[in-house]
């Protein structure tokens, strides 16, 4: 399950756009965040790649007892989408809201793009 999501680069359709609009363009590009790109990563993407890492089982993501490599790589695309003030919601993904850390603070970086 967790392979074929990395080696279909579903994730990265998540992370990266995040960063590109939120980080890139506004602090390198000097470009205003796209609300609408945001808006459709999270509304569209967001919800088939968590709803399809949510179904596993055990201690990890990738449903196994211990951690291995995909697990992660996985974390560490979730640890860069809390950075950027992105938040798993408990409520409808329980499983993935227990397995990055949290961030403390402000909202961070959606709030300069209206999320």
């Amino acid at each position: 399950m967790v392979r074929r999501l990395c080696r279909r680069h579903h994730l990265p359709h998540l992370v990266h756009p995040l960063f590109v609009q939120t980080v890139v363009g506004p602090n390198i590009n000097k470009v205003r965040p796209t609300k609408a790109v945001v808006d459709n990563v999270l509304t569209t993407v967001r919800p088939k790649i968590f709803g399809y890492l949510g179904v596993a089982d055990r201690g990890q993501i990738s449903g196994r007892d211990t951690m291995t490599l995909a697990d992660v790589a996985i974390t560490s695309n979730f640890v860069v989408y809390q950075y950027l003030g992105f938040e798993i919601d408990p409520g409808q993904y329980p499983k993935l809201a227990k397995v990055p850390p949290r961030h403390s603070g402000d909202r961070g970086v959606p709030a300069r793009v209206g999320g």
